[in-house]
């Protein structure tokens, strides 16, 4: 089952963006942060935005913080450090930040009251859909996002094996009622990294929450099919919008 998991064509979603830039955010009036953009700054295939299009500036700051990814893989996580008022901004876009797609963060309710007209923000931390990261990770998250990817898609292998055995609707019931109550998945040992199997465990049980939501007769039925929906949007991660309407 340890090897299966590079075979799995599942993509959980998660995005961790620490946001920082060498220049600076200008200052504007509110007039001028509806008419223009701030120049992106490009990262790890990430462009980030301050200032998007439509946004109202507050404090003579952005409000809100448009990425996009130019690369060619999917985005999980991304993480932000910079933004006045955060230690650092943690991003889930969705299931996976396609190719091509933008994601806006507003950063409205984090902003304190007054600011200095000028900040940094930087991309600290992008996760993508392989599993792997880029960015300085000056907030030290790579070893919790990272573990808490895989503790999703071998939560999601575990749980297709036991489907694979012919289980009934009781075993798989109880199967998931033991791993959610459980404070040690399979697969944890990998690491000794306390950040890491704190990762690792609670990715896996954020994975099987939603399976267990409705315990009812044809539990089997149910289970194949959300796996299945888990599979393809994990095959999808690394897709252009285009190429998925083709």
């Amino acid at each position: 089952m340890r090897n299966s998991i590079f075979r799995l064509p599942l993509v959980l979603t998660a995005i961790v963006l620490v946001v920082g830039t060498s220049g600076r955010f200008l200052a504007q009036t509110p007039s001028d942060a509806l008419e223009r953009e701030l120049d992106p700054i490009a990262t790890c295939d990430v462009e980030l935005v301050p200032g998007g299009s439509g946004t109202t500036a507050q404090n003579n700051l952005p409000t809100n913080y448009k990425l996009i990814n130019s690369g060619d893989r999917g985005i999980k996580t991304i993480v932000i450090v910079g933004i006045p008022g955060t230690s650092r901004t943690e991003i889930y876009p969705g299931d996976f930040l396609r190719p091509g797609e933008a994601f806006v963060h507003n950063a409205s309710t984090a902003r304190p009251q007054r600011v200095a007209r000028e900040s940094k923000a930087t991309l600290d931390l992008v996760l993508l859909s392989d599993g792997t990261t880029c960015g300085p990770d000056t907030a030290e998250r790579s070893h919790y996002l990272t573990a808490l990817f895989a503790g999703e898609k071998e939560a999601i292998i575990d749980l297709r094996s036991l489907v694979g055995t012919d289980a009934d609707d009781a075993a798989i019931s109880a199967w998931l009622s033991t791993a959610l109550e459980g404070d040690s998945p399979n697969g944890i040992d990998r690491s000794e990294n306390v950040e890491w199997r704190k990762g690792f465990a609670y990715g896996y049980k954020h994975a099987l929450r939603p399976f267990a939501t409705d315990l009812g007769p044809h539990l089997i039925q149910r289970v194949t099919s959300r796996i299945r929906m888990v599979e393809e949007t994990l095959r999808n991660a690394d897709a252009k919008k285009s190429s998925l309407k083709q």
